[in-house]
């Protein structure tokens, strides 16, 4: 019953097309005195653990079941996945035999599949199963940065846009020109804080709204692109960039805070094309973070919209852990926030996105045996990449 049931794993008509070209190999074999099907020559029969498991299963699958009957009364057999279970409790007790006999020699393959060869004593198997017991134990459940809403936003950039338009000094000037910059990057951009504060000048490209016909974009649009360092989620070999609309139809322009940007350095686009720096550092050149960019501008102004009644800010009462530092604790704030936004039906111009557009501008890629196959052909024109921060954002 063993040997037939795995003659069975494969389908008759496999069996029979396969007969015709067995006959075609052997024919050959004997024609040129050559060996390409090697038989087994076997002095005893077969042995071993998975032979006599699968005796042990096909005792199981004979047994009557204990709460399935028939119409007339009579038990069924037991279903396969009863007998499957059988495999499942010998295969932890073979996994937890050879961490005994084989320590720090036992490696866990991404289909989950074992082997026992040399390996970093970070990659053994026991390393996999004591964090994955830990982390049972402790619990690994993260709690995100909360959102800003749309009006944060709209607020937060009008008021960089006072204080760069007030500043009277040019040290001020710049600082208020990096914060506004660095506020579009990180919302339409999608970016993590290291991503965005990690930008050189050269990484950046501006194609301004006179010159929309070099890129195939509609008349008077603009676009904003900017090359990242190796990417995280994926092959570090590969680079990823990002493609932002120069102003988007709500208003939103991150190419004002370029050029605003780059006049409070006295540079131009020629010469900061070729500059290796840092964008976003600070005057003594040490560069900018995620905690400074949000106790000098994010908490202020949350601060003071609470003061001023803003409903979605006054469950944070300043009690211990419950503070909007300790809920707006990352940039991912704006990252959350711009996602969701785009999921949300707008009045004209503005839209919803699709999920191709989110996907593609997110820069999610996945194992390429997870995508389909258009996805994995598919390159996008600038055209189409700025469309989601153009009419969603």
């Amino acid at each position: 019953m063993r040997m037939l049931d795995i003659a069975h794993s494969w389908s008759a008509g496999t069996h029979k097309q396969y007969q015709s070209k067995i006959r075609a190999l052997i024919a050959f074999e004997r024609e040129y005195g050559v060996i390409i099907l090697r038989r087994p020559h076997l002095t005893a029969p077969p042995s071993g653990s998975e032979i006599t498991l699968m005796w042990a299963q096909l005792q199981q699958s004979l047994k009557k079941s204990p709460i399935k009957v028939f119409p007339d009364g009579m038990p069924k057999l037991v279903s396969v996945d009863t007998v499957r279970h059988m495999r499942s409790a010998a295969s932890q007790w073979s996994a937890h035999s050879l961490l005994l006999e084989h320590p720090g020699c036992v490696l866990e393959d991404s289909n989950h599949k074992l082997a026992v060869q040399p390996c970093r004593f970070t990659d053994s198997l026991e390393s996999t199963l004591f964090y994955r017991g830990m982390s049972t134990r402790l619990g690994s459940d993260t709690r995100p940065s909360r959102p800003l809403l749309r009006r944060h936003l709209v607020k937060l950039e009008a008021s960089l846009n006072q204080r760069y338009c007030t500043a009277s000094t040019p040290a001020a000037t710049r600082e208020f020109a990096k914060a506004g910059l660095a506020l579009l990057l990180l919302y339409l951009g999608w970016l993590r804080s290291g991503e965005a504060f990690s930008t050189k000048w050269f990484d950046w490209a501006v194609t301004e709204p006179r010159d929309y016909a070099t890129l195939d974009l509609p008349r008077n649009v603009g676009c904003v692109s900017l090359r990242l360092l190796q990417e995280t989620k994926s092959d570090r070999t590969k680079a990823a960039d990002v493609i932002m609309a120069y102003t988007t139809v709500s208003g939103l322009s991150i190419g004002k805070w370029w050029h605003r940007l780059l006049r409070s350095l006295h540079l131009t686009k020629s010469i900061a094309a070729d500059l290796p720096n840092l964008v976003f550092v600070h005057d003594n050149g040490s560069p900018w973070t995620s905690s400074y960019y949000r106790t000098t501008y994010i908490y202020p102004l949350l601060e003071t919209l609470k003061g001023e009644g803003d409903p979605y800010l006054q469950i944070y009462d300043d009690t211990p852990g419950n503070s909007i530092a300790d809920h707006f604790w990352s940039l991912h704030t704006l990252r959350r926030f711009a996602n969701t936004e785009v999921d949300k039906p707008h009045a004209a111009p503005r839209r919803q996105a699709t999920e191709a557009e989110k996907y593609e501008h997110g820069r999610w890629k996945h194992h390429r045996s997870s995508e389909s196959m258009p996805v994995q052909y598919r390159e996008w024109s600038v055209r189409e990449r700025i469309n989601i921060t153009l009419y969603c954002q």
